[in-house]
């Protein structure tokens, strides 16, 4: 691109907040770096870390990469505080162990509206991996495609179907309009309602399959795999619920209402046994109505032995079990390939 080109191109802010990410964080920053788009800057926020996370974020320092530290606060104060320091005409926010494949922004940018005042919100592809990103699967869900933003929320809240957060691109207007990241909800589902709310303030979404990003699933620690007081989780559904009801309010986004608030019983409805409490106050309010979490054909046989609450404990023992094989697995072959040194596909 020319040097007039150049200037004429929007400036995109890469927000990264850390904490304690020594294993992951000098690869997410090379993935930045790495893209294509030739304006960008990175804010990169050491939420407090206690290992040797800032050494290394500081090698990276740069014209192009401003550090900050702050007091541990978590990642929605982080967050907040990088956008106070931003100048961007769009927002990408990524996480410190997830990625972003070279030209993701570029893919996205180069069928973007002009940015800093445009509400049309913009998505890309994610596959999702343990360890080894080049093993990520890409797995097509209902949000891969263009969509209004009731329509997306739909498909979201009754399909139970997600993007990470990196998967965004978010102009400057949206990121006024949305407001700050709920700091409440930080050891929660922070980042679900925080799009949803940017999705609910759009004009649409736009997909596009070219662009890539890599999240990383099932790290111990990692904050997708926290969880929260309950009476925060019916705070977040309430909010959830009012984004979509905002746009409209009809018997179809309250039966969309219905699934989310479904779903989230299906996952906590053991460990946190007062959500179906909250979950039934709030499905109340919608005039729709929950049923406990079904057992499929492999467990209902040991129901009229153990009975329905064992039973289900049992069978989310089994998946659990199931899935840290999987990430033990993945996780020693990501050690072997680490001996056998090969090559980033971030390294320059």
């Amino acid at each position: 691109m020319s040097e007039d080109g150049l200037d004429m191109a929007e400036l995109v802010s890469i927000i990264i907040p850390v904490f304690n990410a020594e294993k992951w964080i000098a690869e997410t920053l090379k993935s930045a770096l790495a893209q294509t788009w030739p304006r960008k800057e990175i804010i990169v926020i050491d939420d407090g870390s206690t290992d040797n996370s800032l050494p290394i974020i500081r090698s990276f320092e740069s014209k192009f990469v401003k550090i900050i530290e702050q007091q541990n606060t978590g990642p929605c104060v982080a967050r907040n505080n990088a956008i106070s320091y931003a100048q961007g005409d769009y927002i990408q926010y990524l996480d410190a162990d997830d990625l972003l494949a070279p030209d993701k922004i570029a893919q996205q940018m180069e069928r973007a509206e002009k940015g800093a005042s445009s509400k049309v919100l913009l998505s890309s592809s994610m596959g999702t991996f343990f360890y080894r990103y080049r093993k990520a699967v890409f797995r097509p869900n209902p949000l891969w495609q263009d969509m209004l933003p009731v329509e997306w929320l739909i498909q979201n809240y009754t399909k139970n179907a997600y993007l990470g957060i990196h998967a965004w691109l978010t102009s400057r207007k949206l990121t006024e309009i949305a407001g700050p990241w709920d700091d409440r909800l930080w050891k929660t589902d922070a980042d679900g309602e925080y799009f949803c709310r940017v999705v609910s303030l759009s004009s649409e979404v736009r997909f596009f399959p070219k662009s890539k990003c890599y999240y990383r699933k099932g790290i111990r620690g990692s904050l997708s795999a926290t969880r929260i007081h309950p009476d925060l989780e019916g705070i977040l559904h309430g909010l959830f619920i009012k984004h979509i009801l905002s746009i409209e309010n009809s018997i179809r986004t309250r039966t969309a209402c219905k699934y989310l608030l479904q779903h989230w019983i299906n996952s906590d409805f053991i460990r946190m046994p007062r959500v179906w409490d909250i979950a039934c106050t709030l499905a109340g309010e919608l005039d729709v109505r929950l049923t406990r979490p079904p057992l499929n054909w492999k467990f209902k046989f040991l129901k009229s032995f153990l009975g329905y609450r064992k039973t289900l404990a049992l069978k989310i023992f089994v998946s659990n079990t199931r899935l840290n094989f999987q990430i033990g697995w993945d996780g020693l072959l990501y050690l072997l390939s680490k001996k056998i040194k090969m090559d980033s596909l971030f390294d320059a």
